[in-house]
């Protein structure tokens, strides 16, 4: 219950992911709600060509639906004590590196990027590092090949650690290691 009393505002990209991380993320939301914390999910369409998974995800979960016009810097996604953003994929690290957010409030990236995306996503990394009150999922890079066999750079966090990350932030510290070796992903 160490999490009583506290605001998360929980924004969840819709962009094609698996069902096996769809579930992960809802369990951890039950998780943050059993240990006290109100959960507010908004799901946060990047892209118009979503629709179909908005509905199939909206099945699993209640809460908002918001489009990309919206903009994350807006005082209505600031309204918690905490926000977290899992699955965070590039477009989306790239936003909160800008810094349009409010530097007193505490923001919960879990990184998720692959191909194309990668190499500005890890940019946007670094930048936030830099941020103070900014709390990572544990995550990691992993070698994958495109269609083309050509190497392309990928990444993902360990989703079943949202809670863990999100209780250590309220307390202002960070799980670590945030950066994880290739062995510690399960299904890897």
């Amino acid at each position: 219950m160490f999490l009583k009393g506290k605001i998360i505002t929980f924004i969840i990209p819709v962009f094609p992911w698996s069902r096996e991380d769809r579930n992960q993320v809802w369990e951890e939301i039950i998780k943050l709600r059993e240990w006290g914390a109100e959960v507010f999910p908004l799901l946060f369409i990047m892209e118009e060509d979503y629709s179909p998974l908005v509905r199939e995800i909206k099945k699993g979960i209640k809460g908002l639906v918001v489009g990309k016009g919206e903009g994350l810097s807006s005082s209505f996604f600031c309204q918690g004590d905490l926000l977290l953003i899992a699955p965070c994929p590039g477009p989306l690290l790239r936003e909160m590196a800008r810094g349009n957010l409010s530097q007193n409030l505490p923001l919960i990236l879990a990184p998720h990027s692959y191909g194309k995306e990668s190499k500005e996503a890890l940019a946007s990394l670094r930048s936030l590092f830099k941020r103070d009150l900014t709390y990572f999922v544990p995550f990691q890079p992993l070698g994958k090949k495109d269609k083309e066999g050509k190497a392309c750079p990928f990444f993902r966090s360990r989703l079943d650690l949202i809670g863990e990350t999100t209780g250590r932030a309220a307390r202002e510290g960070q799980v670590q290691p945030v950066v994880l070796e290739l062995e510690t992903l399960p299904g890897e």
